[in-house]
């Protein structure tokens, strides 16, 4: 019984320590809250807080605030989008203050906290598109993912590669 306990201690330890954001920002997130639902209908969950990840689209700036675009996927247990592919929709991040269009340029991964204001009808192309809208009260930029390069070696072919290759000289 006691190897169980203390497995479950360290499992939740690991699980709370995954997280970018506060213990006190977590704890107003309502996980019930799925973006599928709010993006049908927005206004049934305005002011509740939720915790949503994606690819930034976009980013502009105006005079006090910034609005980020956000290719909407599933977080991880670190609370990092995953899955860039997959995608339920968008949805536009209202942050107060100034954001430096470079560093939250397309592409990046973003997770944000905040809290549901409704939505926005803004064009994608020519299409326009309602995204939910959130007001940011915490955001977690994340870093870029390593690129693997795999190189490949002649001697690890299969033997007798070398038979029928012609010599370096």
């Amino acid at each position: 019984m006691r190897p169980v306990i203390l497995c479950a201690i360290v499992s939740a330890i690991i699980l709370s320590a995954c997280s970018p954001f506060s213990k006190d920002i977590m704890r107003r997130v309502d996980s019930s809250v799925a973006f599928e639902d709010v993006k049908t209908s927005p206004d049934k969950y305005i002011r509740m807080t939720v915790m949503w990840g994606g690819v930034i689209a976009g980013t502009i700036n105006r005079k006090n605030e910034t609005i980020i675009s956000v290719t909407q996927t599933a977080l991880d247990l670190e609370k990092r989008p995953t899955e860039r592919d997959n995608s339920k929709g968008r949805f536009l991040i209202y942050y107060p203050g100034f954001l430096d269009p470079i560093i939250y340029a397309k592409g990046r991964e973003i997770t944000v906290v905040g809290t549901i204001e409704g939505r926005s009808t803004q064009p994608i192309g020519d299409t326009m598109y309602e995204y939910p809208t959130v007001n940011a009260q915490a955001l977690h930029l994340w870093k870029k993912r390593p690129v693997y390069r795999h190189y490949h070696y002649p001697y690890w072919e299969p033997y007798p590669f070398w038979r029928h290759r012609r010599p370096y000289w």
